[in-house]
């Protein structure tokens, strides 16, 4: 009887050793963000360098007459303020045919930045790559909304739940979403990102956010 009783002693105590408690997870609270909005979702950018004006472009690249198809998804700065060669620069610059988040349902697009600053600099930022070093360290809001954009997330203008963002100890917290299926049905789907301060994106938390029978 000894025995039996030490041996059970000895398989609960291992067995109370071998339990991990586990923490619950965080609960999404949309009242702490911050509503991104169209027009300002550049606002507060901070790039490595100064710039007197700068434009989000989604582009489907050159058109049957030579020209870029593109339109202004956002704007910050006032190209006013751009005189002479800059402005010439601004306007005629080459063709894009390459850039970030890019798709092709139902048509091909991608999209880039362009910044000029003074009377002769003019930059285009089509990489990610490329997107990191003029923003540098996410240190602002518009950093992170760019940066989440940069890679194929959406925001819908209209509900704080898929467009918020707040800051965090380390970097930025975002709410977004994403299309995740193309076809029967199209699905998109709301994300609850970590931006880190150096750009690393963390999917905090992913669910159902909408669904249509179709296919685009």
């Amino acid at each position: 009887m000894k025995r039996l009783v030490l041996f059970l002693l000895v398989l609960t105590a291992c067995k109370k050793d071998t339990v991990v408690q586990v923490e619950q997870p965080e609960i999404l609270d949309v009242e702490k963000f911050t509503k991104v909005e169209n027009p300002s979702i550049l606002l507060s950018l901070k790039p490595t360098a100064a710039f007197d004006y700068v434009e989000l472009r989604m582009s489907s690249g050159r058109g049957p007459e030579g020209n870029e198809l593109y339109f202004v998804r956002a704007s910050v700065g006032n190209i006013t303020e751009l005189e002479g060669t800059c402005l010439d620069m601004f306007n005629q610059t080459p063709v894009q045919e390459q850039g970030f988040a890019g798709d092709c349902t139902p048509i091909c697009y991608f999209n880039y930045v362009i910044a000029a600053k003074g009377n002769s600099d003019v930059a285009i930022y089509n990489s990610l790559p490329a997107l990191k070093s003029f923003l540098g360290e996410i240190d602002s809001e518009s950093d992170a909304a760019l940066t989440v954009i940069a890679n194929g997330y959406e925001f819908d203008f209209n509900k704080k739940a898929v467009a918020g963002v707040r800051k965090v100890n380390d970097g930025y917290e975002v709410l977004c979403k994403k299309r995740v299926k193309s076809c029967n049905p199209v699905q998109y789907d709301q994300f609850w990102l970590k931006v880190s301060t150096d750009g690393i994106i963390t999917i905090k938390q992913e669910i159902l956010y909408s669904t249509l029978d179709a296919c685009i």
